[in-house]
């Protein structure tokens, strides 16, 4: 019994670390894909 609470906590460990993982991957998809669109504005009307 002990065993088996230990285990759905290790599980729910996993999954708060695979949410975070995740969540820092979308919010460095989002950064990179806003530096695209800045460098290709950039690009084209030559601002800044």
């Amino acid at each position: 019994m002990k065993f088996r609470s230990s285990e759905n906590y290790y599980n729910h460990q996993t999954d708060n670390k695979t949410k975070i993982y995740l969540r820092r991957k979308l919010l460095m998809i989002i950064v990179s894909t806003f530096k695209i669109e800045g460098m290709v504005f950039k690009n084209k009307f030559g601002f800044f």
